[in-house]
C-alpha cells in the first residue's frame, strides 16, 4: 500500500485544515470602545433651558424657532440686547473622562456677524455662576479646556493661559502650532457670503496628565453645505496642555460661551466621545468600561466606578448581549457595590459578536460605560489519528471491523474558541478561503503522488 505523507498520518485531511486555520486564528484578544455621540439640533422646545445650566453675565440669550442652519432652531443673543452679551452654557449630561488615548470632538455651526466678540466650546468641570466665569480675553469658564474663535482668529483656552494667533498667520507664537493657514486673513466674516461656519475642536488625551487639542474652520452656506470641501480653511494646534482640574474632577460637562457681540447664532453642536469616555446623566454614578479578556468562550471583564454621584452605588458589574449598547434587561453579572476596580466573568458563550458594558446603580439612575466589543469563532481542537500499527498474522477468518461513528458536535459541547477583535466579516471569509484552498492544494499534490508512483498489482504474475 502506497504510504501517506507523514502530516497525513498524523492529523488526517480534514484535520490538516483545522490545524491550519486554528494558526490563523492563534492571536490576543482586544477590546474595541465603541463612540458615543450627543447633540444639541435646537430644534425641539426647551432644549437650552432643559438641557443646559447658565450663566448669563450680560444681555439676553434664548432658543429660537428659526435663524439656525436651514433656517431652523438656534440658540443665540437676542435683538433686545442687540444680539450682544457675555453667557456661558454647560450640558447637565457630564462625562467620564476616557484613558490614554481616548478624544472628545466637538462640532458647531456659527453665523459670525459681528464685530469685538468671540464664541466657542469645550470641556469645564464647574457649573456656570458668576464664580467661574473670567473676561479674561474671552467670556468662558475659568477652568475651560475649549476655543473661542473670532473674526480673525482664535484662542485655546487650557485652564491656565489662553494662547492665540490668526486664521492666516503661518508662524503663530509658540505653543501653537500652524497646520494649515487660511488664505483669507479676516476668515469668520469674510469665507462665506452668508457667515456661516463649521467649527471643529477636537481634544486626544495624550498622557495621564495632558491633552493635544486641535481646531478646524470650514466655511458654509446658510444651508449647511462646505463651501470648499476638499480641506478645511484653516488648522491649528496647541499640543501636551495640561488640565489638571478637568483630570481630578470625577465628572466633566461640554459648554458653550457667548462672548461680546460676534456670532447671533448658534446652531447643530455635537460632542463624539472615543476610546473609554462615557455619558452620565445628573447624580448618577460614574463607571467606566476597562477591559475584556476572552478563554474558551469566557469573557472576564474589568470595571471602575470612580466616583457614586449624588448616592451610594447600590449593584455594580457589567451587562452583555448580541446588540450594541446592551443594559439591565440583557444578562448581567454583579460584582458588589461601592465604588472602585471590579472583575467578574460570564459562562461559557457561544460563537458570535457580543458587545459589553459597565454598570452602576444608585438611587438616582443607573450609569453605563463605553461598550466593548468581542467576537468569537468557534474551532474544534484537531484530533490526531492514531498512528498506523501492524496487525498479527491470523490464520482465522475475522470480522471486518467496522471505522467508529463520531457523532456530530451539539450545541452542548464546548468548542475550543478563539477570540477576534474588530475583525470584518470580509477578512474572516477572506481567512476561509485561504484555508480550503491550502486543503485543495495538498489534495491535488497527494492524489498526483498516487499517480507518479502506482503500486504492483496483487493478481500480477511473472511469465515463464
Amino acid at each position: 500500500m502506497t504510504s501517506k505523507p507523514l502530516f497525513a498520518r498524523s492529523f488526517g485531511s480534514k484535520s490538516v485544515a483545522t490545524f491550519v486555520l486554528a494558526l490563523l486564528f492563534a492571536s490576543g484578544v482586544t477590546s474595541s470602545s465603541a463612540n458615543t455621540s450627543v447633540s444639541y439640533d435646537f430644534d425641539t422646545a426647551d432644549q437650552l433651558t432643559g438641557q443646559f445650566n447658565s450663566h448669563i453675565s450680560s444681555g439676553v440669550f434664548a432658543q429660537s424657532v428659526s435663524g439656525g442652519i436651514s433656517d431652523s432652531g438656534s440658540i443665540g443673543p437676542t435683538a433686545a440686547s442687540s444680539f450682544s452679551g457675555n453667557a456661558v452654557f454647560a450640558s447637565k449630561d457630564s462625562y467620564s473622562i476616557g484613558p490614554v488615548g481616548s478624544s472628545y470632538t466637538f462640532t458647531a455651526f456659527l453665523k459670525s456677524v459681528g464685530n469685538s466678540g468671540y464664541s466657542g466650546m469645550g470641556f469645564t468641570a464647574l457649573t456656570p455662576s458668576a464664580e467661574n466665569s473670567s473676561q479674561n480675553v474671552a467670556f468662558r469658564p475659568k477652568d475651560a479646556l475649549g476655543i473661542s474663535v473670532h473674526g480673525g482668529g482664535f484662542v485655546f483656552h487650557n485652564g491656565l493661559t489662553d494662547p492665540q494667533a490668526s486664521w492666516s498667520q503661518a508662524n503663530p507664537s509658540a505653543p501653537v502650532t500652524r497646520v494649515k493657514a487660511a488664505t483669507i486673513s479676516d476668515l469668520l466674516n469674510s469665507g462665506s457670503p452668508d457667515k456661516w461656519y463649521r467649527v471643529i475642536l477636537k481634544l486626544v488625551r495624550v498622557s495621564n496628565t495632558s491633552f493635544d487639542m486641535r481646531v478646524e474652520v470650514w466655511s458654509t452656506d446658510a444651508a449647511g453645505v462646505l463651501l470648499r470641501p476638499a480641506e478645511a480653511d484653516a488648522i491649528f494646534e496647541l499640543n501636551n496642555q495640561a488640565a489638571p482640574d478637568l483630570i481630578a474632577a470625577p465628572t466633566i460637562s461640554s459648554y458653550i460661551n457667548f462672548s461680546g457681540h460676534r456670532v447671533t447664532h448658534f446652531d447643530n453642536y455635537s460632542v463624539e466621545l472615543a476610546g473609554g469616555s462615557s455619558v452620565i446623566s445628573p447624580g448618577a454614578p460614574v463607571v467606566l468600561s476597562s477591559t475584556a479578556t476572552t478563554s474558551a468562550g469566557v469573557v472576564t471583564f474589568t470595571g471602575d466606578v470612580t466616583s457614586e454621584g449624588a448616592s451610594g452605588v447600590t449593584e455594580r458589574g457589567f451587562v452583555y448581549s448580541t446588540n450594541p449598547n446592551p443594559t439591565l434587561t440583557d444578562p448581567k453579572v454583579v460584582v458588589g457595590s461601592g465604588t472602585g476596580v471590579f472583575t467578574g466573568s460570564t459562562p461559557g458563550l457561544p460563537s458570535g459578536t457580543y458587545y459589553f458594558r459597565a454598570y452602576a446603580t444608585n438611587s438616582t439612575a443607573t450609569s453605563y460605560g463605553s461598550s466593548l466589543t468581542d467576537s468569537f469563532v468557534g474551532i474544534l481542537e484537531p484530533s490526531p489519528s492514531p498512528s498506523p500499527t501492524t496487525a498479527p498474522t491470523s490464520t482465522q477468518t475475522e470480522e471486518p471491523v467496522a471505522s467508529p461513528v463520531v457523532a456530530p458536535v451539539t450545541t452542548t459541547q464546548n468548542p475550543i474558541l478563539l477570540a477576534l477583535t474588530g475583525t470584518s466579516v470580509t477578512k474572516q471569509l477572506w481567512l476561509f478561503g485561504a484555508v480550503f484552498l491550502i486543503g485543495l492544494t495538498l489534495a491535488v499534490l497527494y492524489r498526483r503522488r498516487i499517480r507518479l508512483y502506482p503500486q504492483p498489482s496483487e493478481d500480477f504474475r511473472p511469465r515463464l
